[in-house]
């Protein structure tokens, strides 16, 4: 199976820019097994139009357009189009492994530091009730 991946983006898209250090990254650390592709969709269009002619990948909801291809030799070419993350990682993951899920895991620290949040929040929505009602019950007595 051959894979591909690609980009479509407009030199003038800030999204485009922000992506582009963490692209770079995912494409040095996987140009040895998966084809990268990059196309400036103003500026390389012929070169896009060919490319599609092969592979009929078009433009998803703006830019960039991220978009994954495998190739198979007895079936039709199926293309993902990438909606995640724009980390590095995230990146990485999604060119060698496709649709797979990430394995994510929440460190203990952060899991207990979010339970005591929520309790902390609990005790202050406690703590307002009965202000509340002290002040109805104030209020009850002055009439």
């Amino acid at each position: 199976m051959k894979l591909i991946v690609g980009k479509i983006y407009a030199h003038w898209c800030p999204h485009c820019v922000h992506l582009t250090p963490s692209w770079k990254e995912m494409e040095s650390q996987v140009k040895n097994d998966i084809q990268v592709v990059d196309f400036e969709a103003e500026r390389n269009r012929s070169e896009l139009e060919i490319f599609q002619k092969t592979y009929p990948v078009n433009v998803q909801n703006g830019y960039p357009t991220l978009f994954r291809i495998e190739v198979n030799e007895n079936s039709e070419p199926r293309i993902h189009y990438y909606t995640g993350k724009r980390d590095t990682n995230s990146l990485i993951h999604w060119a060698k492994h496709g649709d797979a899920p990430m394995k994510i895991g929440i460190p203990e620290n952060n899991l207990k530091h979010k339970i005591q949040k929520k309790q902390k929040k609990q005790k202050s929505k406690s703590k307002s009730k009965k202000i509340k009602n002290r002040r109805k019950t104030y209020r009850n007595k002055r009439k």
